[in-house]
């Protein structure tokens, strides 16, 4: 009779043991996930100032070619060979990267798709070269700048 009574007690947690645990594992993923997030932010910035580097150099690229700058996208995807790749044309890494200008001057913009989600801060960058943000808005020649 004391074999059965062992079996029949032994058999799995108690509700105590389990709420432990479930109270464990929400506390590690209420640190760990607005870290993730922030890094997520973070990576998606660097990628977008990094595209904005790319876009200067295309942009140096084809003044020298051409001695005029563009304000398309497709002048400087579409030539052969490229002096960028397509990438820019479409939302990549939770931002959107416009082209304005005229023959003198170019200036590149990356924004995020959703502020505050994808991206703390919007991206210009001009022939000068120099990457200025806006947070939460989109910079104009006065935003602050970003020292390399």
């Amino acid at each position: 009779m004391s074999r059965m009574s062992l079996k029949s007690n032994s058999g799995g947690f108690t509700l105590i043991e389990l709420m432990i645990v479930v109270e464990i594992i929400s506390i590690i993923v209420a640190i760990g996930v607005p870290n993730y997030i922030r890094a997520r932010v973070q990576a998606n910035e660097a990628k977008a100032i990094g595209n904005l580097k790319a876009l200067r150099d295309a942009e140096i690229t084809y003044n020298t070619a051409n001695y005029v700058y563009t304000a398309d996208f497709a002048d400087l995807i579409d030539a052969d060979p490229a002096y960028l790749s397509d990438d820019l044309r479409v939302d990549q890494h939770g931002f959107t990267y416009r082209l304005e200008g005229d023959v003198d001057t170019f200036v590149g913009y990356a924004t995020p798709v959703q502020f505050g989600v994808t991206g703390w801060r919007s991206f210009r960058i001009d022939d000068s070269g120099t990457i200025r943000y806006g947070e939460g808005v989109e910079p104009d020649e006065n935003g602050t700048p970003i020292w390399d």
